[in-house]
């Protein structure tokens, strides 16, 4: 990036935080929320209560079209995401439509192209989701191969191809832990990567 980018500000902001069942949200997650000075009406849970996450990730964003006219940018995160400010600069210093944070997964290639972002942190706006919505009818699908027995890549991916479609910008932006948690009784895994 040749010139400065304004930077958006954490408060100018709506943040939905998927959970389990269990409603557990990592120390680390709330610690972040709360450096950042996120008031009590600016975020809120989203329990995962069906077992294949993308029902549960295109519902928050059907909600938060609907319901939160207040706000034109959106933090997403799953509770077992780990921010630290410290390394969150590139994250708010984006203008891309969609900028997520790299971190670890089980897959080596998951953050190879700099426009492939992962949904356990991610940031965007009304626009761009509206935009992916009135085109696609939805933003996020598992991938599988053509008899339906193995899955191909992860409900990400269909995110970011469809956003690459209508020409929205998409980068990555910023660090976190990501551990996700396995074994939870009804929740179905918040975060697979393929």
């Amino acid at each position: 990036m040749t010139k400065k980018n304004k930077i958006l500000n954490p408060l100018d902001c709506y943040f939905l935080v998927h959970v389990y069942p269990d409603l557990f949200l990592h120390e680390q997650l709330t610690r972040w929320l709360m450096s950042l000075g996120v008031k009590q009406n600016q975020w809120r849970t989203w329990p995962c209560k069906d077992r294949n996450n993308q029902c549960s990730y295109n519902a928050a964003l059907k909600w938060l079209l609907r319901s939160r006219p207040d706000y034109d940018n959106w933090v997403i995160c799953d509770c077992d995401i780990q921010p630290h400010e410290a390394h969150m600069g590139e994250f708010w210093g984006s203008p891309a439509d969609i900028v997520g944070v790299r971190y670890q997964t089980e897959t080596h290639y998951a953050f190879d192209r700099p426009d492939m972002v992962h949904s356990a942190l991610w940031r965007t706006n009304r626009r761009a989701m509206q935009a992916i919505y009135d085109e696609f009818g939805t933003w996020f699908e598992w991938e599988f191969n053509a008899d339906q027995t193995k899955t191909t890549a992860c409900l990400c991916k269909s995110l970011v191809v469809k956003a690459r479609k209508l020409g929205l910008s998409i980068e990555q932006g910023g660090y976190a832990m990501h551990i996700p948690r396995k074994g939870i009784a009804g929740a179905g895994s918040l975060t697979r990567h393929g």
